[in-house]
């Protein structure tokens, strides 16, 4: 069965090479926000915003591969402040992603996110189908988080961050596939003045049990270097598995243990806790539902070094009419590193409306909120420091150009 599956995916990979080898596709959108902590700070400043941005989607694929680009820059008007110029280097980001099947047992995936925002560039960002932005700070796995989504909840100043993730997978046999994989993280931030760098090297197999089961184990290495915490490394080990009782329902779930403890320091400490993972999507009629929580280990954004990180997240998604559908998405991250813990929340709700062929108009609310009873490291000051935004976007995506053969 697997041995199909693949030649099938194949199959199917080669048909919609062949028919749409190229496309281009740019992007544009203006939004006219309020944001009333335009800082995230415990003294707000609030502050009418003009958003502009602009956005290059490139897709490329071949019979063996898959490749996607995605760049992305964006700027600011300001109402109140003294210089209200649009600055279009207060935003910007860069997408890749490839997968590359060599043969019908071996196939490789890279990606690639480079991103840097400026304390003063903290809206929503893209508006995506769906309700997803190019801002969103959901970390849904907090064993594979990249370092950069959920800091920028945090930092007051500037963040530049880059993840690079490589994985490799292999059919051993027709109901087990291994696979090994790489990951990189670095995260700089100005205020507080850290760097947080991060490595991980996992392994994973996987077995077939039945048409709706699979069987799994993991394996992760971890080593996490900060500027302002002594260096440690984790160790991740975790058991789990798949099920669709029906096509409309999915779950996953896992169980293991982490242990993480500091290296190249005269105070040597070690810890160890339960690490998990549990979810479940639901398609329905005209929504769908998915909802999950875990632990592992994580980088603590820039605050203290390593953290055992336990998050829960929930997302809804709506066609409400013909042409209105709608967004729920909220989630929460709870840190616990040696020096102490805090909390962050998000929760984002979305309408979309489409204008005109590939005009898409939206109305969002968001709230963001962090909590920490004690000051960490001298980075992050106790307290609570929470933000509300509210936007109104319109944005379109369209194809630019497309070669077929």
């Amino acid at each position: 069965m697997a041995a199909a599956l693949v030649s099938e995916l194949t199959l199917g990979l080669a048909t919609r090479a062949a028919a749409n080898p190229l496309t281009v596709a740019p992007g544009v959108f203006v939004s006219e926000e309020y944001n009333d902590n335009i800082f995230f700070q415990p003294q707000k400043v609030d502050d009418y915003i003009t958003v502009v941005g602009f956005r290059l989607n490139v897709g490329y694929q071949t019979q063996s591969s898959n490749t996607t680009l995605s760049l992305g820059v964006s700027g600011n008007y300001f109402a109140r402040r003294t210089v209200a110029t649009v600055d279009l280097a207060q935003g910007q980001s860069l997408r890749s992603s490839t997968s590359y099947r060599y043969s019908e047992r071996l196939s490789f995936t890279i990606n690639e996110r480079l991103a840097r925002l400026n304390s003063s560039a903290r809206g929503l960002g893209f508006i995506n189908s769906g309700g997803t932005t190019t801002g969103d700070v959901t970390a849904q796995d907090p064993a594979q988080v990249n370092p950069g989504d959920v800091n920028l909840l945090l930092p007051s100043g500037s963040a530049l961050t880059n993840s690079f993730g490589l994985t490799a997978s292999y059919l051993l046999a027709p109901l087990w596939t291994g696979g090994l994989s790489y990951t990189n993280g670095v995260s700089n931030f100005t205020d507080p003045n850290s760097t947080n760098l991060t490595n991980r090297v996992g392994g994973h197999l996987s077995y077939q049990w039945s048409e709706p089961l699979s069987l799994n184990g993991n394996y992760t290495y971890s080593r996490f270097n900060a500027s302002n915490a002594p260096d440690s490394e984790g160790h991740t080990v975790t058991v789990g598995a798949g099920y669709t009782p029906a096509p409309l329902w999915s779950m996953f779930g896992s169980v293991g243990a982490s242990l993480n403890r500091s290296v190249g320091s005269s105070n040597t400490s070690t810890r160890t806790s339960a690490a998990f993972s549990l979810g479940l999507d639901r398609q329905f009629e005209r929504s769908s539902l998915s909802l999950g929580a875990q632990q592992g280990l994580t980088p603590s954004a820039g605050i203290a070094g390593a953290s055992t990180t336990i998050g829960g997240y929930v997302s809804y998604d709506i066609q409400l009419t013909e042409y209105l559908s709608g967004a729920l998405h909220s989630s929460y991250s709870n840190f616990d590193t040696t020096s102490g813990s805090f909390d962050v929340y998000q929760v984002r709700a979305a309408l979309f409306y489409p204008v005109w062929r590939n005009i898409t108009a939206a109305l969002v609310y968001a709230y963001r909120r962090r909590d920490s009873s004690q000051s960490i490291s001298n980075t992050l000051q106790a307290g609570t420091v929470d933000g509300n935004i509210v936007l109104i976007q319109v944005g379109t995506t369209f194809q630019l150009w497309q070669l077929d053969v």
